[in-house]
């Protein structure tokens, strides 16, 4: 067994943002939507390994972020419940975190708590902008474990210590 950073794309649309994303960044999975990352992680996980970052990108705003084809945003959570826990099945307990890459989703620590809780790891997101081509532009870093969240400066590269 070992500890595995998982990094998926949206790749439901094709526009250009999501194109220079998944260009700059080669160690990102397309994915269409949360069944598939679901999927995707299942299969990774397979042999035991467990998660140590689920980054996604996707586009986002204040109100939630899109993972593939499929709009998460707190009122939308309960209908993809079933994959989300599927998903946090896999994290390491001990140092698992979960990295939204979506512009704004940081103004949102509800929906950062409530995937929380799903995911049972701390979720990350940030306040500004993101754009991989202007690295350091992030806006602050909003991370949740559960309910509970803090707000600083970002550590976007760096893995989350809890």
């Amino acid at each position: 067994m070992s500890l595995i950073d998982i990094y998926v794309i949206d790749n439901s649309r094709s526009d250009l943002v999501m194109w220079v994303d998944s260009a700059l960044t080669t160690k990102d999975v397309g994915i269409k939507d949360i069944a598939d990352l679901a999927a995707y992680v299942t299969l990774r996980c397979s042999n035991g390994d467990r998660m140590r970052e689920l980054r996604i990108v996707g586009h986002g705003n204040a109100n939630g972020q899109w993972i593939g084809s499929d709009w998460i945003g707190s009122s939308y959570l309960r209908t993809h419940g079933a994959n989300l826990n599927q998903i946090g099945r896999f994290f390491d307990r001990s140092v698992g975190f979960v990295t939204l890459g979506g512009c704004k989703v940081g103004q949102n620590p509800i929906l950062l708590g409530q995937l929380s809780m799903y995911f049972r790891v701390p979720v990350r997101a940030f306040t500004s902008s993101q754009n991989p081509a202007i690295p350091g532009d992030e806006g602050a870093e909003v991370k949740c474990y559960l309910l509970s969240c803090t707000k600083g400066s970002p550590t976007f590269l760096d893995r989350v210590d809890y």
